[in-house]
């Protein structure tokens, strides 16, 4: 495996969450995440009519000090409270 690939995978770690989301150790890994699959959801909704890809934001989750990423537009109470359990 090349040193590049290495380095690439190396940004997320999602065995390090209880909540088996994807995990980026920083805010810029999980907003590059978030740029790519917006030119994703473009692509697809122009070449299909549809996507699966909704994520809209990034957020800090404290139990696993690291960076998710959201389809939600705000950030709840309610949200808040079910990261927690």
């Amino acid at each position: 495996m090349s040193m590049k690939m290495k380095a690439n995978k190396s940004h997320k770690n999602p065995r390090n969450c209880f909540t088996h989301k994807v995990r980026y150790k920083d805010h810029k890994l999980a907003i590059a995440a978030l740029h790519s699959i917006s030119n994703r959801r473009t692509a697809d909704l122009s070449e299909f009519g549809q996507t699966r890809f909704n994520q809209v934001r990034v957020y800090f989750h404290d139990p696993c000090k690291g960076w998710h990423l959201t389809s939600q537009e705000e950030w709840s109470v309610s949200s808040r409270s079910q990261i927690d359990q």
